[in-house]
């Protein structure tokens, strides 16, 4: 149990340190230029990539599937028979996340860029350049 709390509490722990990286991006919503360069710091920051990642998710779920499967360590014997098949099921699906983490923030990532330099450029442009609305 304590195993599976823990995993738990680097879940969560992680998620909070996102939600504080983020804080800048909300903190200047209203500032244009501002809000730009937080979303491209954000984008950029190492930390917040390995943040986004709960701290050695998959070896905390290996290490629990190997007690799951150890006729030497108590923990199987503590969960019904029938059910440890089902639930190292599930954790080896939670444990194949790893790469799909990475890959959504990634892609999270660029997205932010990728608006970082859209609001720079409309900041650049003239409200109205290109408009095709008859004056």
């Amino acid at each position: 149990m304590s195993d599976l709390q823990k995993i738990c509490y680097n879940c969560e722990n992680a998620h909070s340190a996102v939600i504080m990286k983020l804080k800048p991006v909300k903190d200047c919503y209203e500032d244009t230029p501002k809000l730009s360069k937080a979303l491209r710091e954000f984008a950029s920051d190492p930390e917040a990539r390995t943040f986004f990642h709960p701290d050695a998710l998959c070896g905390d779920i290996d290490k629990l599937l190997m007690k799951l499967s150890s006729n030497l360590d108590p923990l199987k014997f503590a969960i019904d028979f029938n059910k440890i098949q089902a639930l190292s099921a599930e954790l080896k699906q939670i444990g194949n996340y790893d790469w799909s983490i990475y890959m959504a923030f990634d892609t999270f990532a660029r997205q932010l860029d990728d608006l970082s330099t859209d609001l720079r450029s409309r900041r650049s442009k003239p409200w109205n350049a290109g408009s095709t609305r008859a004056k």
